[in-house]
């Protein structure tokens, strides 16, 4: 069993096109020649784990061996901040223009994200919920790596005796689903701000009219309305499903898919579906990769790079940024991992009372 607190924060964008990212790049033309439509939805979503979990053997027989395990978190709201934009149209008429947009705008209160970082476990106003973790793992262990338990090992038959972390299979197949359900955010915490927009004007009346720009008529002729809700959201819940195979001299090449099962809407951030190619190589002391990520909905391909060297842990999604210097989809993530030892298990074969001494093998001892 094991326990857990760490924060994590998401953002997406999307349902944003290819004409309405020409249309924001571009720079010579302030409008296109015909009708400009634009969709957009952004969210980012911010949030506390406080969890538990454990895992369990459940078959371990031959070459054969199955383990099960789950997690449960308790979730504290940090902050939310959403973006949906469902219509947004500019036309061009033969003596003038008009302009048809609304906008829901999602955010936290600032007197919310300046609280005291304690009150957020003790007192979370924000907003709270739960979430579960399960997976099962299958291991073909082979018997020339499946180590054997022996009470005495005078002679040292049996190198792997005291091995610890002993790798034991030669292949690995895992299926886990990840941050089931949700958190909800209360009304107080959580303002919605709807602008709506449907403006015409030709060009006599515009050029009597009293305004100096077009930003001013399009700014009195805002509508905004504004109310507190409850809010649920749906964490970025995925499926996971990856297989491991061990190579000679402590190398593996591993496939692993990912598939997005949150809905893309205003309310929910989500992870994209995605696989994952690795080529790792794991010595004693360190553990270093280089995956590439491959994105069906995109059709693109990213090099990673992972680095793990005892408790500590470092990493990026996106290894050309440093490489080459290009800022594009920066990532990168650090941080400390270690197990503490609750309980002495006398099963396992590096429990210390069954390191026994071993006894000096003559040529003239007796086999």
């Amino acid at each position: 069993m094991f326990s857990f607190i760490r924060e994590r924060t998401f953002g997406n964008l999307s349902n944003l096109d290819y004409n309405a990212i020409s249309f924001l790049s571009q720079n010579d033309e302030l409008y296109p020649d015909k009708d400009l439509t634009l969709k957009l939805d952004g969210s980012f979503l911010s949030y506390q784990e406080i969890g538990f979990g454990s895992a369990f053997e459940i078959y371990d027989k031959r070459e054969h061996y199955w383990k099960i395990g789950g997690k449960y978190k308790k979730l504290n709201g940090r902050a939310i901040y959403a973006l949906n934009m469902p219509q947004f149209k500019s036309s061009i008429l033969e003596n003038g223009f008009r302009i048809q947009s609304k906008v829901n705008i999602i955010e936290t209160s600032l007197k919310f994200l300046t609280q005291d970082p304690k009150e957020v476990i003790l007192r979370p106003d924000i907003g709270r919920g739960n979430a579960f973790d399960i997976g099962i793992v299958y291991e073909h262990r082979p018997r020339s790596k499946k180590s054997t338990f022996r009470m005495n090992n005078p002679r040292l038959k049996s190198s792997q005796f005291n091995a610890r972390d002993l790798l034991k299979y030669d292949y690995r197949v895992s299926l886990s689903v990840l941050d089931i359900v949700g958190l909800s955010f209360n009304s107080s915490a959580v303002t919605q701000t709807t602008y709506t927009l449907d403006v015409e004007q030709t060009v006599e009346d515009y050029l009597e009219s009293e305004y100096t720009s077009i930003f001013e008529l399009l700014e009195d002729s805002i509508n905004k309305q504004q109310e507190r809700q409850h809010f649920r959201v749906s964490l970025p819940s995925t499926l996971n499903l990856m297989y491991d195979q061990s190579l000679e001299k402590g190398y593996f090449i591993s496939l692993q898919y990912v598939q997005r099962l949150s809905r893309k809407n205003q309310m929910s951030t989500y992870i994209p579906s995605r696989v994952l190619r690795q080529l790792r190589k794991e010595a004693k002391r360190c553990t270093f990769g280089l995956p590439i990520l491959l994105m069906p909905a995109t059709r693109t391909y990213i090099l990673v790079a992972n680095l793990k060297a005892g408790p500590f842990f470092i990493g990026t999604n996106n290894i050309s940024t440093i490489l080459f210097r290009k800022f594009y989809n920066p990532s990168f993530y650090a941080g400390i991992q270690f197990s503490l030892r609750y309980k002495q298990d006398p099963t396992i074969e590096n429990y210390r009372s069954f390191r026994t001494k071993r006894k000096k093998v003559y040529p003239w001892s007796p086999m």
